[in-house]
C-alpha cells in the first residue's frame, strides 16, 4: 500500500555510485504517505475496538453457572472419594 501512495508508476531508482535515489517527486510523496498510511491505522483501530463486545449478563451467567457447578461437582466426587478410601482404611484396620 505504501508503494501505491509514493510510486504508483513503479519508476526505478536512479543508481548514483553504490547508491541508489529514486526522483525527487518520489521523494516528496513519503511525508504525505505517512499521513495516509497513520489515518488508514487509526480507522481499522477504531472499526476493531467498536467490533469489541462484552457477552450478556445472562449468557456470562449461564457460562459461569456451569463452570461452578461442574467444579463443585469435581470437587464433591474428589472429597467423596477420598471419605470413601479414608472409610475403607479404617474397616481393614479394625477387622485386622
Amino acid at each position: 500500500m505504501s508503494t501505491y501512495f509514493v510510486n504508483p508508476d513503479n519508476f526505478k531508482p536512479i543508481k548514483i555510485g553504490k547508491e541508489n535515489f529514486y526522483a525527487k517527486f518520489i521523494a516528496d510523496r513519503v511525508p504525505s504517505m505517512y499521513s495516509k498510511l497513520v489515518c488508514i491505522w487509526i480507522i481499522l483501530f477504531i472499526i476493531a475496538i467498536s467490533l469489541i463486545s462484552r457477552p450478556s449478563n445472562i449468557e456470562g451467567k449461564k457460562k459461569t453457572d456451569t463452570y461452578e457447578n461442574n467444579f463443585i461437582k469435581n470437587e464433591n466426587y474428589e472429597v467423596n472419594q477420598l471419605e470413601n478410601s479414608i472409610e475403607n482404611d479404617k474397616l481393614e484396620i479394625t477387622t485386622i
